[in-house]
């Protein structure tokens, strides 16, 4: 399958969105951590969602993606 992915930082947030393409089928998803919530969600046909995930597990999870990931980017 064809992925595609982008990930965005500003100030204290990070957005990571994918599209994942198929013969017959098309996923769009993402995860995020921002103002110290994280949300997970992937959606089929941008119509059915599969998962939407929050909670004190999910923003723990984004919190540590983020952390890792910064300090690839130190200016911000």
């Amino acid at each position: 399958m064809k992925a595609d992915a982008e990930v965005y930082y500003h100030k204290s947030s990070r957005i990571y969105i994918a599209n994942v393409k198929s013969s017959f089928m098309y996923f769009y998803g993402g995860d995020k951590y921002e103002n110290g919530r994280g949300h997970m969600f992937i959606k089929l046909f941008f119509l059915i969602s599969v998962i939407d995930a929050r909670g004190k597990v999910i923003d723990q999870g984004a919190l540590l993606r983020y952390l890792g990931e910064i300090v690839c980017h130190p200016s911000r």
